[in-house]
């Protein structure tokens, strides 16, 4: 079986109370019988989890911890070590889009704060947590992203550049760390929670025609356990992904007739 590196083994889900973190952390721990550690800066979506997993409960640890600070996971790490557990894989599912807006018009904090969530929780839970993976004979990193190609970037700075940061970091990582299997899952349109900042409009739009969440962590977990380096999953992902590659202009003019065609408009000033 191809997944056989996947099976039984110890997972860390940062973000595990976001919608993909959920479906993920269910489905490894029911289906691949995995050991997982759910961490979330959210107990109220921990408990949630906590109670769905039912008779699946001793395959569960839940943490509660802010996940861009990295003293927590230090504290995390020495938790580990100290009651001799060990971790084969690591999972970063955390994501922050705030309210689309003109660069100028965003709060600083709130550009410190995306990066912080959704650049340095991988950055620190990967520094702390790699000694143990090292130590693993099956050991892998997947960080996951989100593609917001689908009316153009107007507006997602802020996310955008932790987005393309954490894409960065992820391929360095895969060329340093050849003794561990690293990915960048990058998704496309999905029915899942990244757009509750947004406006009523954008989100009615980007729910439809969209894959569910449980057809995408399939997808994701199928990728995982062929160990593809590079994972794009969601509707018209592969479309806009090649478009914003080899044809950036013309994807940008066509996401901008796009918008006015449907009179769309993804800040209040546009």
């Amino acid at each position: 079986m191809k997944d056989f590196w996947i099976r039984g083994k110890n997972i860390v889900i940062v973000g595990a109370t976001t919608l993909v973190g959920r479906y993920l952390t269910y489905k490894l721990i029911e289906i691949y019988n995995c050991k997982v550690f759910a961490i979330s800066e959210n107990q109220s979506g921990l408990d949630i989890i906590t109670d769905n997993v039912g008779e699946y409960g001793t395959n569960l640890e839940v943490h509660c911890f802010k996940t861009s600070l990295e003293k927590n996971w230090e504290n995390f790490a020495n938790y580990l070590t100290d009651n001799s557990k060990s971790v084969d894989i690591l999972i970063n599912t955390t994501v922050n889009i705030p309210k689309f807006n003109k660069f100028d018009m965003i709060d600083q904090r709130e550009i410190i704060q995306t990066m912080n969530t959704n650049f340095y929780s991988s950055v620190f839970s990967t520094r702390h947590l790699l000694p143990f993976l090292k130590n693993s004979r099956h050991a892998g990193i997947i960080n996951i992203s989100y593609l917001l190609h689908e009316y153009g970037n107007i507006g997602s700075s802020a996310y955008v550049s932790s987005a393309s940061a954490l894409q960065s970091y992820t391929e360095v990582l895969s060329e340093e760390l050849k003794n561990v299997y690293v990915c960048l899952v990058k998704v496309g349109r999905a029915k899942t929670d990244i757009y509750a900042n947004q406006s009523k409009e954008i989100i009615e739009r980007v729910s439809k025609r969209v894959m569910s969440v449980d057809k995408l962590t399939d997808r994701i977990i199928k990728g995982i356990s062929k160990k593809h380096k590079h994972i794009v999953v969601g509707t018209y992902a592969h479309i806009n992904e090649l478009f914003a590659k080899f044809l950036p202009d013309i994807k940008n003019k066509l996401e901008e007739r796009r918008r006015t065609q449907k009179g769309i408009k993804l800040i209040d000033s546009e």
